[in-house]
């Protein structure tokens, strides 16, 4: 294979790759929007910091513990009560930020709201006028033997007092204290620092969610289309005008799409204000403010499926459905024989092979990668196969040019 038409099959692939990465992170933006993804990955995170952690020493109990994670993911949940996680949700700040049942965890939280829960659960009791120091100090420092606070037992092992077996949390906001130098102020920005520090974490834990659901979304096209990576790519190498077209559809794509980046760029920072909106609540407003903040934040989500919607359409009408029938891909009606009698199901489109869910794993993959990537390597390889074809034109010229007129002649005649 020669280095023209290596680049010619990269092309076809990314190209290929592109489309259906584009149609993907639609479907995955819709699920996301719908399923509060960040806020279920939020969630995480505040039980990370605020519950107890529990020791995984068996593979069985690690495996249960990833399943329950994407459970707690993919299905909607209600913040357990009697964990401080729970309490956490349950504190009228926090509350007020949900938007409906189905979605009734915040999408964000601002570290403010974070400090503000947490203090105000130190502060409990406090009276105006009264030592915030010494209150918040009659939680932290409880001793053996001493009366727990039964506003929150939570913040020690079942309410009870014992040296030695504090909370991985109570002695965590101990050192905070320590480190503050008993100074309410600086307590709330160490608080708000260790919730800024965990957002990063969280963030770096989203995007593993998002690529994963983005393999499964790309195994299912994969599926669906009978996309195959490796049929695609014995196509390619042996049909020069498959090459061909498919390098005249990207080129044409990328004319028609130069933006392609910035808007879903855009389209991202869109989803993220139609989530950041409900945190825009506080808790002055009344329930039928409230309620109307929701009721407006409902309407603008729909809307906003709708355009997801009608853009997959689009992209599949316009592009993919070409695609698909210029490669010959997807399935045919076939029939079985078994043991029971033949009977009728779909083969795919050049039969079964042994190869067939290897190249969708590849696709899937691929898929995973996202669609910027796959649009910056399409642009990458289209500036080298300009470059690659004005080289061999140059290089033409030139051994053209140097041959003796009577030798051109001869070859004329």
């Amino acid at each position: 294979m020669s280095g023209i038409v290596a680049v010619d099959v990269a092309i076809g692939l990314v190209f290929i790759y592109l489309l259906y990465s584009l149609l993907a992170t639609i479907l995955q933006e819709i699920i996301a929007t719908n399923l509060s993804f960040r806020a279920k990955v939020l969630q995480k995170a505040i039980e990370r910091m605020l519950d107890e952690a529990e020791e995984e020493h068996s593979w069985w109990a690690k495996f249960q513990a990833r399943f329950s994670s994407w459970k707690k993911i993919l299905l909607p949940n209600s913040p357990d009560k009697t964990k401080l996680s729970g309490k956490f949700y349950n504190a009228s700040l926090v509350r007020m930020l949900g938007e409906d049942r189905w979605h009734q965890l915040p999408s964000y939280l601002n570290s403010g709201n974070f400090s503000k829960v947490l203090l105000d659960w130190l502060k409990h009791g406090l009276k105006p006028g009264g030592s915030v120091k010494e209150t918040i100090e009659s939680v932290l420092f409880v001793k053996p033997g001493e009366t727990y606070p039964e506003w929150l037992p939570m913040l020690y092992h079942g309410g009870k007092v014992e040296e030695g077996k504090e909370r991985e949390l109570l002695l965590y906001l101990r050192s905070l204290w320590i480190d503050s130098h008993s100074d309410a102020e600086k307590f709330k920005l160490l608080l708000e620092q260790w919730f800024d520090e965990t957002m990063q974490r969280t963030t770096g834990w989203y995007k593993r969610y998002v690529q994963i659901i983005l393999f499964g979304i790309g195994f299912s096209m994969a599926l669906v289309f009978n996309v195959d990576t490796i049929s695609i790519t014995k196509k390619l190498s042996k049909d020069p005008d498959l090459r061909n077209e498919l390098t005249k559809s990207a080129s044409s794509f990328l004319a028609e799409n130069k933006d392609l980046n910035e808007e879903m760029k855009a389209r991202q920072r869109t989803i993220d204000s139609l989530l950041k909106s409900d945190t825009s609540r506080s808790t002055k407003d009344s329930l039928l403010q409230a309620q109307t903040k929701a009721d407006s934040l409902a309407r603008l989500v729909i809307q906003r499926n709708k355009e997801l919607w009608n853009k997959a359409k689009t992209l599949y009408e316009q592009d993919i459905a070409g695609v698909q029938q210029l490669l010959g891909l997807g399935w045919k009606k076939g029939s079985y024989t078994t043991y029971f009698g033949t009977f009728s199901a779909p083969v795919p489109i050049g039969g079964w092979s042994f190869s067939i869910l290897i190249g969708w794993i590849i696709t899937a993959l691929a898929i995973s990668l996202g669609a910027p990537f796959w649009f910056d390597m399409l642009n990458k390889l289209m500036k080298l196969k300009g470059t690659g074809s004005k080289s061999q034109d140059s290089n033409l010229q030139t051994t053209t040019s140097s041959q003796p007129a009577a030798t051109i002649m001869q070859r004329k005649g």
